[in-house]
């Protein structure tokens, strides 16, 4: 049997990776936005490190697998965790165990890291629990279809101050950069805009494609939603909006008030790796804000 080794993708391997990558990913799905352009901090060769190929006794790769370092922040201590987009493996290769095999030796090599754990987001769970992996999310999808009221007067696009004031202090554990620039990263599946919007005591996160809205973070009052998603469709003119939640936020609760005939849908797209055994419960028990996501 061929032996198989992990290592870091080759410059020159990079074009033809990306290209793969984006015709799975982006172009036959109806995106347009590029990987490289939506994850430009990914994909750099300052990242090279955190992205691997299962590669044969050739130097050939045969599955590839992008990742990113975090810190999470969690009962006042750092945990270094990774994250993992774009585990693909070539067609022609498929059947054989490969991208099991690659995301063994990933989480083998950050354990000898000392990494507290990962997280990856998937609709294949089945998958990834032969690896290890739990489903720890159970985020809830509200679908507004109808025309939202509201004062767009009280709405204004965030700027780079206010969205590092919320960076630092309102928008979850995991450390951002503190002038804001991940706000202005494009979060999946947004292509054609971002909406960076915040209120008197609210703030809207969100991306559109098409005929369709995609909300990653909102916080605030009921008079806030109202006057933050109102603005959204009003500055993306879409006819429908997918506003993601959980069922322990207060703005889940509100929202379902305002909009009783809401379609609602649950995903468990979150998936976590217990590398550290004594920060299970912690790294089980968070959630991973979208704007995080890879």
């Amino acid at each position: 049997m061929t032996k198989l080794q992990i290592r870091s993708p080759r410059e020159s391997e990079m074009p033809a990776i990306l290209a793969a990558l984006n015709e799975e990913f982006i172009y036959r799905r109806g995106r347009t936005l590029p990987l490289e352009v939506r994850f430009p901090g990914l994909f750099a060769t300052a990242n090279r490190a955190n992205c691997f190929v299962l590669s044969d006794g050739n130097g050939d790769g045969l599955s590839f697998a992008a990742c990113e370092l975090r810190e999470l922040n969690l009962n006042r201590q750092t945990l270094s965790v990774f994250t993992v987009g774009s585990v693909f493996t070539p067609q022609e290769f498929r059947g054989r165990g490969l991208a099991g095999r690659l995301m063994t030796d990933v989480a083998n090599f950050y354990r000898e890291q000392g990494l507290a754990g990962g997280y990856l987001w998937t609709g294949l769970n089945a998958f990834y629990e032969k690896s290890g992996w739990q489903t720890s999310d159970s985020s809830v999808v509200l679908i507004l279809r109808e025309e939202i009221p509201g004062e767009k007067t009280t709405v204004q696009p965030m700027t780079g101050l206010i969205a590092g004031q919320l960076a630092a202090n309102d928008c979850g554990p995991l450390r951002r950069h503190s002038d804001g620039r991940e706000y202005f990263k494009v979060p999946p599946p947004g292509d054609t805009g971002v909406s960076l919007l915040s209120s008197r005591g609210g703030y809207l996160c969100g991306g559109y494609r098409a005929s369709t809205g995609y909300i990653y973070e909102l916080r605030g009052t009921a008079e806030d939603l109202t006057a933050l998603l109102h603005a959204f469709q009003v500055q993306s003119g879409v006819a429908e909006i997918w506003v993601n939640l959980l069922p322990a936020m207060p703005e889940f609760g509100v929202l379902k008030s305002i909009f009783s005939e809401a379609e609602q849908k649950k995903f468990n797209l979150q998936m976590n790796l217990v590398l550290r055994e004594e920060y299970r419960e912690m790294l089980t028990g968070f959630t991973v804000p979208f704007l995080d996501r890879i």
